[in-house]
């Protein structure tokens, strides 16, 4: 099923979309009953509409995100794979280095 199809099922959503939703919270606070937290989550039945607006409300994955393993474009096209993993502060990444790069708008587009 295509993200406009899980949408238009999700009858919790009550005709407004997951989108509309997440515009509802007040400086990143859900205000709104449909918005999907995980408690709410663990609260409901589990269909595809619930689990999608829980994907979309908490993790960002939107209707760009179809779990193919790839990151989509607006036109469909698959480019990179893409990985869910926990946020970390970069200081408990084994190994990280900070590395300043100064990069001239100039140099990556020349004929700009």
């Amino acid at each position: 099923m295509t993200f406009n199809e899980i949408e238009a099922q999700a009858s919790y959503l009550n005709g407004i979309s997951y989108s509309d939703v997440n515009e509802m919270s007040i400086r990143g606070v859900p205000t709104d009953s449909r918005f999907m937290t995980e408690e709410r989550f663990m609260a409901c039945e589990g269909t595809l509409g619930e689990s999608r607006g829980f994907l979309y409300n908490r993790l960002a994955l939107t209707v760009l995100f179809d779990g193919s393993g790839f990151t989509k474009d607006s036109n469909g096209q698959l480019h990179v794979k893409e990985y869910l993993q926990p946020n970390l502060p970069v200081r408990d990444l084994p190994g990280f280095r900070h590395l300043d790069l100064y990069i001239d708008s100039n140099d990556l587009m020349p004929d700009s």
